[in-house]
C-alpha cells in the first residue's frame, strides 16, 4: 500500500474491516495518529487520512450491529476505548475499562461483541475479556478461564454462534484455543505454532 510512490508505514498492528462495500484499514501512523485507507478491491487504496483521534498501539476494526467500530489504546497509556461511525462522524472515545500493552482483538455474535487482550504487565499475561451488548453496556473485565495465559496477543473470531479465542502458549510457540460455548474451560492444541500474535477469522463455515 503506497502514498504516491512511498510505502504506507504502520507503527502498530493494523485493523481491517469490510463495511459499506469497502475495505477500511486503520493503523497507527506518525505521532500516534490513527490513519485510515480504503479500498473496493484490496488492490487500489485511497491516500491515508487522519481520523482525528490517536492510539499508542495497534487498531482493531469490527462491524457491530451494522456500524463500523475501531478499538484503540490511550495515546499515553494502555487503557482501551472504541469509536463508532455516525452520520456526524466518529463518536467516542467510549472507554471499556480493559487495558493491554499488546494488540486488541474483537468479534461479534448476534448482538454481543467480545473484546480479547493479553493483560498488561507481567509475562505471561492473562487472557482478558469484556462483552459489549446492543445498548453499549460493558461487562466487568474478567479472565476467560482460570490460569488461561498467553505470551503473545490473542485473537478472537465468531464460529458457529460462539466466540473462539486462539493464543500462544506461555512457555513456547504452540497455538491453543478455547471456545465460549464450552464456558472457555476446554483448552485444545491446534498443532500449529507462532512466535507472536494470532489473527483468526471466520469466512463462511470455516475458521
Amino acid at each position: 500500500i503506497k502514498d504516491d510512490i512511498l510505502p504506507v508505514m504502520a507503527y502498530g498492528g493494523p485493523g481491517l474491516a469490510w463495511w459499506n462495500n469497502t475495505l477500511h484499514l486503520f493503523f497507527r501512523g506518525a505521532n500516534n495518529q490513527v490513519m485510515k485507507v480504503e479500498s473496493k478491491d484490496g488492490i487500489t487504496w485511497s491516500k491515508p487520512n487522519y481520523q482525528q483521534f490517536n492510539t499508542s498501539g495497534g487498531c482493531c476494526a469490527v462491524v457491530f450491529l451494522g456500524t463500523l467500530h475501531v478499538f484503540v489504546r490511550h495515546d499515553n497509556g494502555n487503557q482501551i476505548s472504541y469509536y463508532y461511525w455516525t452520520s456526524n462522524g466518529w463518536a467516542g472515545p467510549n472507554w471499556i475499562t480493559l487495558e493491554t500493552d499488546h494488540n486488541i482483538s474483537a468479534a461479534v455474535v448476534g448482538d454481543q461483541m467480545c473484546v480479547i487482550v493479553r493483560d498488561r504487565g507481567s509475562y505471561p499475561g492473562g487472557i482478558m475479556n469484556v462483552r459489549i451488548d446492543k445498548d453499549r453496556r460493558v461487562s466487568p473485565v474478567h479472565q476467560i478461564a482460570a490460569y488461561a495465559t498467553t505470551s503473545g496477543s490473542p485473537g478472537v473470531c465468531a464460529t458457529n454462534g460462539n466466540f473462539v479465542v486462539f493464543y500462544r502458549e506461555k512457555d513456547g510457540g504452540g497455538i491453543f484455543t478455547r471456545n465460549s460455548g464450552q464456558n472457555w474451560a476446554l483448552e485444545e492444541f491446534t498443532y500449529h505454532a507462532t512466535n507472536d500474535e494470532i489473527c483468526p477469522v471466520t469466512w463462511g463455515d470455516k475458521t
